[in-house]
C-alpha cells in the first residue's frame, strides 16, 4: 500500500465515517494537515512506480499554466526576484 493510499485510509477513516466535515479546530484542517505533512516526510524521495503517474500530468499542467498566462504576467528569471518569502 502506497503512502498516499494509506494518507487517504486514513483520512477517509477519520472524517468520512464520522461524517464530520473539514472545518477549522483540532479534528478538521489542523488534523487532515497533519496527516498529508506526515505522508509527505514518511514518502521515499523517489519511487520508480510514480513517475509514469506525474508525467500523466503533463497535459494538465501545460493546459492550467496556459490558462495562467492567459491572464498573468509569466515572465522566468535566472536569479530569485524576491528578498523574502513574504513577498
Amino acid at each position: 500500500m502506497s503512502d498516499l493510499t494509506t494518507v487517504f485510509d486514513k483520512w477517509r477513516q477519520q472524517f468520512l465515517n464520522e461524517r464530520l466535515l473539514l472545518k477549522p479546530g483540532p479534528n478538521g484542517w489542523d488534523l487532515y494537515s497533519k496527516l498529508v505533512a506526515q505522508a509527505y516526510a514518511d514518502a521515499p524521495d523517489y519511487d520508480a512506480a510514480a513517475a509514469p503517474l506525474f508525467k500523466s500530468l503533463s497535459p494538465f499542467v501545460e493546459k492550467i499554466f496556459k490558462q495562467i498566462q492567459s491572464r498573468v504576467s509569466v515572465e522566468f528569471v535566472e536569479e530569485d526576484p524576491y528578498k523574502e518569502d513574504e513577498e
